[in-house]
Parts: structure tokens; C-alpha cells; sequence
């Protein structure tokens, strides 16, 4: 099967000193079975707040994230390949719900209108990508000549 080669490279501008803002890169390195069935999940998030309350919502959010990607849904698949598109769009979904959980829970501090989040999800031919915020990515095609 013919299939494309991601690499997935980053790039992190350092905001400026004494701002009360929490920013990760992260590009997932899944066992080579898990991206073959699930994909390789990467993106970027920056989440602003008055308190440290942003990086207990960004940790919970990429733990999240990667159990909806590598976790129970892919051993759920027994064998099968699972929808790329399907699965992303579930795991959003979590991820919206978590957000919603923590802010329920007294997570009142992480400004969300000022925050963004950049995720994707590359497996062989397909891409998704989803993003939340002024988020800016560039996605690169590497066309030998």
C-alpha cells in the first residue's frame, strides 16, 4: 500500500515574559500498527489565563486527546481500520466535553476567547485538521523533482 511519509516538524515562537499564558507543541509517536489503524496526531495549543489553572486544562485536554486516539477506541477496532474523519470528530467531542467538565468544576480563569488550538491527524493519504482560536499553521508538500 502506497502511502505517504508525514514528518511533522515544529516550530515554537516563546511568548512574551511574565504573561500568564501555557503553550505546547506535540506530535504523537504512536507503535507503528497504532498509526497505521489510528493515524499520527499532532498540533499546537495556547491556552491564556488569569491563574495556573491553563496547564491543568492543557494536560487534561492532550491526555484526552491521545486516550480517544490511541486508547479504547482503537482497541475497539479489533483488526479494522476506523474511519479517520469518524474518529477525529469523536475525539473532538471529548475534548469539547472535558473543557466543559473543567469550566463546571471551578476552572473559571482560562480565557477561552483568547486561547487557541491547532489539531490534526495525518494517516497514509488523509488529513484532518481542526482548529479553535486564531490559530495559524502551514502545511508544507515536499514534490520531489
Amino acid at each position: 500500500m502506497e502511502r505517504y511519509l508525514a514528518k511533522i516538524s515544529t516550530l515554537l515562537v516563546e511568548p512574551r515574559e511574565h504573561t500568564r499564558t501555557v503553550s505546547k507543541v506535540f506530535a504523537a509517536k504512536p507503535s507503528p500498527d497504532r498509526e497505521v489503524m489510528a493515524g499520527k496526531l499532532f498540533g499546537f495549543a495556547e491556552l491564556h489565563a488569569g491563574n495556573d489553572r491553563a496547564a491543568a486544562l492543557l494536560n487534561l485536554l492532550l491526555e484526552e486527546i491521545r486516550e480517544g486516539t490511541y486508547g479504547a477506541s482503537f482497541a475497539a477496532a479489533a483488526g479494522r481500520v476506523p474511519n479517520l474523519e469518524e474518529n477525529f470528530h469523536a475525539v473532538l467531542q471529548r475534548a469539547n466535553d472535558v473543557v466543559a467538565k473543567f469550566l463546571e468544576s471551578g476552572g473559571s480563569g482560562v480565557k477561552l476567547d483568547r486561547s487557541t488550538v491547532l489539531l490534526g491527524c495525518v494517516r497514509q493519504h488523509q488529513l484532518v485538521l481542526s482548529t479553535v482560536g486564531p490559530a495559524c499553521g502551514f502545511l508544507f508538500h515536499y514534490q520531489p523533482r
